[in-house]
């Protein structure tokens, strides 16, 4: 087995369907571990890139699957156009599909590999096939880029690392209306606060729900109000009190 070489896997595959799926998740990262990353020979057929020839005794056993486990994880896998799998009397071929999506740093070695092979299998997917990579739904790449932010900001700002249920929160938020400055700005309130928790800011932005805070500057003209009610000494607006 190959051990050389690397794989791209997006944050996006976060949210794709089969994640939180543990069994089908390994099975198809390892896949994308083992798969052929250039064409070769083998036993008369040519294996080609982005294919791998299986045996699911053999392939249970490498991720620790029975193989009725592993039945189940390849038809879920087959269900969502993820793989194809043509099937011999002796073996399996399985083809994951769009694998150069996971594979575009790696295609000039290929191609210094395969210069004897067509140049069709040489070429690079298109920016269209690369959205359709693992089928993550998505409206436009501008929303994957607003998600990739929000996570590099909260991993950034120590609230740890990104799990897969508040990557799911901030992509509702956003499909909301919510702007990924508003979030930034809920998230830079609680670090403020030492509180540098999701749940913290959840409740900011349920704050601002509350009070129709839209905007980083109602949101700071709020905390203003807030601040100028505390000077004076009365009981004021409760936005963003510190006992959330």
């Amino acid at each position: 087995m190959l051990t050389d070489g690397h794989i791209q896997l997006h944050r996006s595959i976060l949210l794709w369907e089969w994640y939180s799926d543990r069994n089908t998740r390994d099975l198809f990262i390892h896949l994308l571990l083992t798969a052929n990353w250039y064409d070769e020979k083998w036993q008369g057929e040519t294996i080609k890139r982005g294919q791998r020839v299986v045996g699911r005794d053999k392939l249970a056993k490498e991720i620790g699957l029975t193989v009725q486990q592993l039945r189940t994880s390849l038809n879920r896998l087959k269900s969502t156009s993820e793989i194809t799998i043509k099937t011999t009397t002796k073996y399996s071929v399985i083809t994951i599909n769009n694998y150069d999506t996971y594979q575009a740093d790696n295609q000039r070695t290929n191609q210094q590999l395969t210069n004897n092979q067509p140049t069709t299998n040489q070429q690079l997917t298109t920016n269209e096939e690369s959205n359709k990579a693992i089928n993550i739904p998505t409206a436009a790449n501008a929303r994957e880029a607003q998600l990739q932010r929000l996570c590099l900001y909260f991993e950034a700002n120590n609230f740890g690392l990104m799990a897969h249920s508040i990557m799911a929160d901030m992509a509702d938020y956003l499909d909301r209306g919510v702007s990924v400055e508003l979030i930034e700005r809920c998230m830079k309130e609680a670090t403020d606060s030492q509180k540098a928790t999701w749940k913290y800011v959840k409740s900011i932005l349920h704050r601002c729900q509350v009070q129709k805070v839209e905007t980083v500057q109602q949101f700071n003209a709020q905390k203003l109000q807030q601040k100028q009610t505390k000077a004076t000494g009365s009981a004021g607006n409760p936005f963003l009190r510190d006992d959330i």
